[in-house]
């Protein structure tokens, strides 16, 4: 199942294995290999657990896609990616003095020759 789901990752697992010396590859894939047991066997005790197993097993799934989301914002708000798009945003207003497309202002605030 992790790795059914762990397609999209291929961009990065491509690159990562193949600048690494089989015995890295070896060390990579055990240490995934017991991290996934921990995480299965994490959910597994959460979700068995006698207090907080039911409400787990009946609101996880309208839960759990709000808390991927929202880690996704986290993720993007701590990498600086939120204020790149505000910055590039500014850039790419239509100059009306000089009446060029956004594109051609942008270059040239940022000394691009096109």
């Amino acid at each position: 199942m992790t790795i059914a789901n762990g397609c999209d990752n291929i961009s990065i697992y491509t690159p990562l294995f193949a600048t690494r010396a089989i015995d890295e590859i070896a060390v990579i894939a055990i240490v995934f290999a017991l991290m996934t047991a921990l995480w299965l066997g994490a959910a597994h005790y959460l979700v068995n657990h006698p207090r907080i197993g039911a409400p787990i097993r009946r609101y996880g799934h309208r839960v759990v896609p709000f808390v991927l989301v929202a880690l996704g914002i986290l993720i993007l708000y701590e990498a600086g990616t939120v204020q790149l798009f505000y910055r590039q945003s500014s850039l790419a207003t239509f100059d009306i003095s000089t009446k060029k497309p956004p594109a051609t202002v942008c270059c040239e605030r940022l000394s691009i020759p096109i």
